[in-house]
């Protein structure tokens, strides 16, 4: 079982297919970048993962169940994305916007500033 598979999902804005039978699989403990230029489809897909808007056609499931099927707020917890630039919060700094999510939960400082740190270092910076 994957942790997320993504399986030939369509997003279409009126005519234009944004996405076109996308499948992908992430396996627990995977770390992926998606990258691509302005406009074709990153953050739209991010977004049908997370629940923030619908796809078209085919399925996403997550630990197995069905996207669709999920409580929405346990899912956007349960997913954890690095957000571009301008959703970034510019007056915390980049360990404080790693670990919002953690601190919104009620998470302890020093344990947030511990994931944060883990997190850093498996992304390679400083």
């Amino acid at each position: 079982m994957h942790l997320i598979e993504i399986r030939n999902v369509t997003k279409k804005y009126g005519e234009t297919t944004v996405l076109d039978k996308v499948s992908l699989n992430i396996e627990k403990g995977d770390f992926i970048t998606i990258v691509g230029p302005s406009g074709c489809g990153k953050t739209t897909l991010l977004k049908m993962v997370n629940g923030l808007i619908p796809f078209d056609d085919g399925e996403i499931l997550i630990d197995g169940k069905l996207q669709k099927d999920w409580n929405d707020i346990e899912l956007k917890r349960s997913i954890g994305y690095v957000i571009q630039q301008i959703g970034l919060f510019p007056h915390l700094t980049i360990a404080e916007n790693i670990s919002y999510v953690l601190m919104l939960e009620g998470y302890k400082k020093e344990k947030r500033e511990q994931r944060a740190k883990e997190l850093i270092t498996t992304i390679g910076l400083d």
